[in-house]
């Protein structure tokens, strides 16, 4: 047997197999890495090969094992021992011998490739469509698009809300209450050109406005200072 290889199956592979392997082998792959053969290692992870074969100094395997960065310790949980350090770094030394090949041709590809994120929506240059449908109301622009996908489907508009639906939909819509006869009554009997407006404002400037609005963005911020649970860790935006 080859000197390397040997050096690599006594010295090498059960390090790999008792510290390494667990996340950087078949079953997973964290960072993308694998190490359990050598065109695993050689591909490399998300952050490009992770030895430079002849150079420990350049290797970012070898950079990972010394623990000198916080951010990048490998194994995470516990630092190898000083012999199987240094053994890692003779092994790199003498060129990476590693006698087992996989059937890696190239990185597995995750999400969207070069050319279909340049041409992802956010990425392409904004422009203005044209409005082919046609909309009961023909100055509203969402309406028009919303009147294409009918027209491509054979589908109508549903006629349009009387005064006692919008008033009661609005009432239910802003301060999820309904409103009484005497409100009902009060804005169809409202026949200025902004009614609906003058309606919709005074809604808003209402406190049932802000107590049914208000508890959606207390399920965002917390509704206490703490997480509770006997943990009480205090959250630092309450």
């Amino acid at each position: 047997m080859d000197e390397g290889v040997a050096f690599f199956e006594s010295r090498i592979r059960p390090i790999f197999l008792d510290n390494c392997l667990e996340c950087h082998g078949p079953d997973k792959q964290k960072g993308g890495l694998r190490l359990d053969f050598k065109e695993g290692w050689e591909i490399g992870g998300d952050n490009g090969s992770a030895l430079v074969p002849g150079s420990p100094e350049k290797s970012r395997l070898v950079h990972a094992i010394h623990y000198e960065d916080a951010d990048f310790q490998m194994p995470p949980k516990t630092k190898l021992s000083a012999d199987a350090i240094a053994a890692l770094e003779d092994w790199i030394s003498m060129g990476a011998p590693d006698p087992h090949s996989g059937e890696i041709a190239h990185k597995k590809q995750e999400g969207l490739s070069i050319e279909e994120g340049c041409n992802f929506w956010s990425f392409r240059p904004i422009e203005l469509p044209e409005l082919s449908g046609q909309a009961q109301d023909p100055t509203d622009a969402i309406d028009q698009f919303i009147a294409a996908k009918h027209d491509a489907n054979g589908l109508q508009f549903a006629p349009e809300a009387s005064r006692l639906d919008l008033v009661r939909r609005t009432y239910f819509t802003l301060i999820g209450l309904p409103p009484t006869p005497g409100q009902i009554q009060a804005y169809l009997d409202d026949k200025r050109p902004d009614a609906f407006e003058r309606l919709v404002d005074t809604l808003l400037d209402s406190p049932q406005y802000g107590e049914r609005w208000g508890r959606h963005w207390l399920d965002v911020a917390r509704f206490a200072e703490s997480s509770g649970g006997g943990r009480t860790l205090l959250f630092k935006d309450a």
